[in-house]
């Protein structure tokens, strides 16, 4: 089984080393240690001169016992297995320059603290969205980022974005990744997010004038249809307007006729021929 090699017995190789007690030390490197370290222990609090510190090359999984060191501006914590910037807050007030690549960090949360740092070297860890990165705009100093081998770069560099992208984001940064951020980059980018907010104004403003076009097509629609309508209703009430007039003319016509009718039985031969009969009868019952 892998014994690892406390950091109180790493302290003592190295004042022996340096001849020098290192409470006093104002630099302290225990790197690549063998065995390696695994933990940052409280014999670090006796750290209180240390401007800084490498811890780099070990196999420490977590940060803690900074807050003693009052004067920390750079820490390497390179090539460990650190899952969380938690703890790295102690030293916020005065840390300048993080380096930490090689570790299995995949949020920042926390790190917005670091309102002194201008350095963040951070290259393959595990950061995978932008709203992790983002974090790093809390940071107002921030000037120089090391940040490939994150799987958010390597998707963001397969699709060709990845400086343009962060530039727009961190507009302050002067080098990315090992490169000088050109201000031509910052104009480029801010000339294609307007390119973006201008196509997106111009692609609304077809989309609403497509509908006003569309609307007004629509009116024109309804108009012809009303007036259809009208001129069908119109219609219809004057063949019923001439339906009634020719069965008012038929009533008529008939109307006339009657006296005619009546006129014609009257003169008829039949009622001649009953006068004499009528009297004939009468005579007789005299």
């Amino acid at each position: 089984m892998w014994n690892a090699m406390s950091m109180k017995e790493a302290v003592k190789q190295w004042e022996t080393h340096h001849q020098q007690k290192i409470t006093s030390a104002v630099e302290i490197k225990l790197t690549g240690i063998y065995p390696s370290l695994d933990k940052m222990d409280t014999v670090m609090l006796s750290f209180i001169a240390c401007e800084k510190l490498s811890l780099s090359s070990n196999n420490i999984e977590r940060i803690a016992n900074l807050g003693s060191m009052k004067h920390l501006k750079i820490l390497s914590l390179g090539r460990n297995s650190i899952k969380s910037i938690a703890g790295i807050e102690a030293v916020s007030e005065t840390l300048e320059e993080l380096w930490i690549s090689y570790n299995q960090i995949e949020k920042l949360k926390g790190i917005g603290v670091m309102k002194k740092l201008r350095v963040l070297t951070m290259s393959n860890n595990l950061v995978r969205e932008w709203v992790e990165f983002m974090r790093l705009a809390e940071m107002p100093n921030l000037k120089e980022l090391v940040f490939v081998g994150n799987p958010l770069e390597e998707r963001c560099t397969s699709e060709g974005v990845w400086r343009s992208e962060v530039v727009r984001r961190l507009p302050n940064l002067a080098k990315l990744d090992g490169q000088q951020c050109m201000e031509t980059e910052v104009n480029l980018t801010d000339a294609q997010t307007e390119l973006r907010q201008n196509s997106s104004e111009e692609e609304e403003a077809d989309i609403s004038k497509f509908k006003t076009e569309g609307d007004e097509e629509e009116e024109e629609e309804e108009e012809e249809e009303e007036q259809e309508e009208e001129e069908e209703q119109e219609t219809a009430r004057d063949e019923e307007e001439e339906e009634d007039e020719e069965e008012d003319d038929l009533n008529d016509k008939e109307v006339s006729n009657e006296p005619q009718v009546e006129s014609s039985v009257t003169n008829s031969p039949v009622t001649h021929a009953l006068e004499p009969l009528t009297e004939e009868i009468g005579l007789k019952e005299e």
